[in-house]
């Protein structure tokens, strides 16, 4: 309608109406977020969102709140504004397991309604049978960084208005210079680099100032200089200089980079205690011999099993599992012996792989001809994926496969461990070491000692202080009316399998454990466990795999059987329970070797870090 004349009141009307209005980033541009939405207005996150919309870089923003503080819900609060504004095209990059996650908390939150995508559904779209999600105009599409990786080309000729990177620490290494060097990250910042992008994550650094200087590379890749020059300013600067050059670090990042931590919300969020119980235990002699033994063993720079190509990675998952269980490092010696064998066939020698099948059948072979576990255990190592159980059938099977990779997958470690961690050994495969028969001998016979001392075991000490704990803090829970409910973490599968024998000796039953870790099944087999959990299951018993994402906050006991080296992995485990919504103390039992004085140390490095 046009109006030829306005009335008086008419134009004070308004002209108050044009005064009023504001840019899209002040607070206003919020209110009917926070009407319509199924959330509590707590300031932090809503401040969180005002940061996303004043933020002057055309490359986006880190939110780094710690665990447990609200980043999903200040994602939504910015993803529901955009919405609103028309900016609709949006791409949610988040590990495999929190995908449906996300899209449950969008839709019953924020009312967004969202897909998710991965390289299986994607499949289908280049036979015709779905259309082209990327094609969209007005679409919330979830997915991981494997399908946007692959699919670089398709992302980049995408008009998205918002990327954003959960879990982001995942990439932190995209800065390594070397061609072979973080290649999935470099994929997936080059491929959204033109977009606005907001990075999620509560352990923006873990131990190295290069690990934040990577993230923020991904806004821009020269928004913090190169580098080298990073290098020079920052990472290479000591003494008195040091302290100024860290307040100018902090300065220019708090730009673009926002953090709150939980002791600044808790006149908002009324946090629960946490509580740490550390539980120490006295190994018996077996035990300590066994340690000594196979750490004089994994500090020999000339172990074949172990090649020098190993040092710092491999070896140290070694050295958690031996800190894990003595039982499960049973399983670990067969692999390893398995490995010898390997090198064997890869010498093409025939007498040799005869006599080390010869040499552990001896240990683990009774006189009557019956197998035991270990030898049965050894054998589905050695012929893993081998359809002819032979000589012959190795040496077919293990032409360009990747022995020291393998080493690693058969401890069922790589839960722990992300692309990052494991680039730098799958670089080095390439180049296999030089082995000669004497010494795939000689190393045979030091490990098939160290299998003969694991069979004089018949006790764990640490699993004995595992069931003590257990038994003292559901006490205090019954007396205290809390729920009879633990989490338990450990870093490798083969001491899961463990653990459950003890539970199982000391009362509980499987109907009582929910088993947890990388195999777990779909997102919605994984979020059927955390229900069962939920109602009458008594503990959930973990790897790596359960310490992001989970809402577990129904529960206020955690254990760590194992502790990682990392004191940002003991955070996001601690996280599970320890965030919104527990309304009890938060209890954290740890172990310690009393033997062991670098068990002590790393215990107490945790707590000072």
């Amino acid at each position: 309608m046009k109006f030829n004349k306005l009335t008086d009141t008419q134009i004070a009307y308004f002209a108050s109406l044009l005064t009023l209005r504001k840019p899209n980033w002040e607070s206003s541009s919020t209110c009917d977020v926070l009407v319509t939405a199924k959330v509590d207005p707590i300031p932090h996150q809503v401040e969180a969102a005002q940061f996303f919309f004043r933020n002057p870089f055309q490359g986006g923003v880190i939110l780094g709140d710690e665990v447990g503080l609200g980043k999903t819900i200040e994602s939504g609060l910015i993803l529901s504004q955009l919405w609103a504004e028309g900016k609709r095209k949006i791409l949610i990059i988040a590990p495999k397991s929190l995908r449906h996650q996300w899209q449950d908390e969008l839709r019953e939150l924020f009312y967004l309604d969202s897909e998710i995508i991965d390289t299986n559904s994607y499949a289908k779209v280049a036979k015709g049978i779905y259309p082209d999600s990327l094609e969209e105009d007005e679409i919330i599409l979830i997915t991981n960084e494997h399908f946007v990786a692959k699919y670089k080309s398709k992302i980049l000729g995408g008009k998205w208005d918002l990327v954003v990177i959960d879990e982001a620490h995942k990439l932190r290494n995209v800065w390594k210079p070397g061609k072979n060097q973080a290649k999935r990250a470099k994929a997936i910042r080059d491929s959204i680099f033109p977009f606005k992008k907001m990075l999620l994550t509560a352990t923006p650094m873990q131990n190295n100032l290069m690990e934040l200087y990577g993230l923020c590379s991904f806004l821009d890749p020269y928004i913090l200089g190169s580098a080298d020059s990073f290098k020079r300013n920052f990472v290479s600067t000591t003494g008195s200089e040091l302290d100024d050059k860290l307040k100018e670090l902090k300065f220019r990042i708090s730009k673009f980079f926002k953090r709150e931590l939980r002791k600044n919300v808790q006149v908002f969020i009324p946090y629960t205690n946490r509580n740490a119980v550390t539980i120490p235990f006295d190994p018996t002699d077996e035990e300590e011999e066994l340690r000594l033994t196979f750490e004089n063993y994994l500090k020999d720079p000339e172990t074949i099993a172990l090649p020098a190509i190993a040092n710092g990675f491999l070896r140290l998952v070694y050295f958690k599992l031996l800190a894990s269980s003595s039982f499960a490092l049973k399983n670990s010696l067969n692999n390893l012996y398995a490995k010898l064998v390997h090198y064997s066939v890869a010498l093409n020698d025939k007498e040799l792989f005869t006599l080390l099948i010869h040499l552990i059948e001896e240990k683990l072979v009774r006189n009557d001809g019956e197998k035991s576990p270990e030898y049965l255990h050894f054998q589905k190592a050695l012929y893993k994926n081998v359809s002819t159980k032979s000589f012959e059938g190795l040496k077919q099977q293990l032409e360009g496969e990747r022995i020291l990779f393998n080493v690693l997958n058969s401890e069922g470690a790589e839960d722990n461990y992300d692309e990052a961690d494991l680039e730098s050994l799958k670089s080095n495969e390439d180049d296999q070491p030089l082995v000669s028969k004497e010494k795939i001998i000689s190393e045979s016979e030091l490990i098939l000692s160290l299998i003969n001392l694991t069979k004089g075991l018949s006790k764990n000490s640490k699993g004995s202080a595992l069931v003590h704990a257990i038994n003292q803090q559901f006490k205090k829970a019954r007396e205290n009316n809390w729920p009879e409910k633990a989490v338990i973490f450990t870093e490798f599968k083969t001491t899961q399998k463990y653990i459950i024998s003890v539970l199982e000796q000391n009362g509980l039953t499987l109907d009582d454990i929910v088993i947890f870790n990388g195999d777990s099944g779909s997102a919605s087999e994984r979020r059927q466990l955390v229900e069962d959990f939920r109602g009458e299951k008594k503990v959930f018993l973990t790897t790596e795999a359960g310490a992001e994402g989970l809402n577990l906050q129904f529960c206020n006991l955690l254990i760590n059987y194992d502790l990682p080296w990392n004191p940002q992995r003991i955070e996001q485990r601690i996280g599970r329970c320890h965030r919104y919504g527990q309304k009890l103390d938060v209890v954290v039992v740890n172990f310690t070797n009393k033997k062991n004085v670098a068990d002590q140390r790393i215990l107490e490095l945790l707590e000072s870090k």
